[in-house]
This record gives C-alpha cells, sequence and structure tokens, in this order.
C-alpha cells in the first residue's frame, strides 16, 4: 500500500497533509481515447488464440514512439481494475535526484483510461487540467 492516499480531499504523506479544495475534485476534463473496435478489427482479433493476441498487440506499435504497449493475465488486470475503482485519484510522488524534490503527478481513472497530469496544473484548473498521459485498459 502507498504511502499516499486521498481521503475526504485531503492528501496525507509520510509527513504532509495537502488539501485539495472541494471545487478541485471533480476531475480533469479530457479527451476519451479511442475504444478498442477502433484500433483492431475485432471481428478478426477475436478468433484468435491468446498467444497470439499477445503477439499482435505487443507488435502494432513497436516503431511508434507515441505508445507503449503492454499485456497483463486475466488476474492482474481485475486486480488493478478492482484498486482503480477503490481509489480513482492518486498522487505519484517522483523523486528527482538531481535536486533530491519531488515531481508530483495526479492521476485520475474514468472508465477504462488512466490520465496523468502535474498536480499544480489539477490545483490551478481541474476540469482544464492537460494530461501529460493517458493509459488506456482493453
Amino acid at each position: 500500500m502507498s504511502p499516499f492516499s486521498i481521503k475526504r480531499g485531503c492528501l496525507r504523506g509520510p509527513s504532509h497533509l495537502h488539501c485539495l479544495s472541494r471545487r478541485f475534485m471533480y476531475g480533469m476534463g479530457l479527451p476519451a481515447p479511442p475504444e478498442l473496435r477502433d484500433i483492431v478489427k475485432l471481428e478478426l482479433f477475436e478468433r484468435e488464440k491468446e498467444e497470439r493476441i499477445k503477439e499482435i498487440w505487443l507488435d502494432q506499435y513497436r516503431f511508434d514512439p507515441r505508445y507503449i504497449s503492454r499485456v497483463m493475465d486475466k488476474s492482474s488486470h481485475q486486480k488493478v481494475m478492482q484498486r482503480l475503482e477503490e481509489s480513482p485519484l492518486f498522487v505519484w510522488p517522483i523523486l528527482y535526484d538531481a535536486t533530491s524534490k519531488y515531481y508530483v503527478l495526479l492521476s485520475q481513472y474514468q472508465h477504462k483510461h488512466i490520465f496523468l497530469t502535474s498536480i499544480d496544473s489539477y490545483n490551478k484548473d481541474a476540469e482544464n487540467a492537460s494530461a501529460f498521459m493517458s493509459i488506456t485498459f482493453y
């Protein structure tokens, strides 16, 4: 379990208590990534065996620097989804070794998608915070 969690609008860390204003608790205003049917031909994809689907998926974006594709087994997927449902907002303190300071990202889970933005962007304007990265589960 992470030392950080959001409860009733407050972020509790090992040594700090940061409260997010209630007006910032509604979420980032973000576009929805494509659906699986927009990426693959589902009727053909569904005919393949699990190992072949894994190969196809990993090969699809191998040479495109804009995407990183990964696969996980069903039990791992279920565990991740359960945790995302339980904690849709999550704070990621990332240590920058050169300065020994933290860069803080906020992730927000919204129906199969995780959007990441800086905590500063989110606190300035939660509904219009730009996503730095998105993760989509298919």
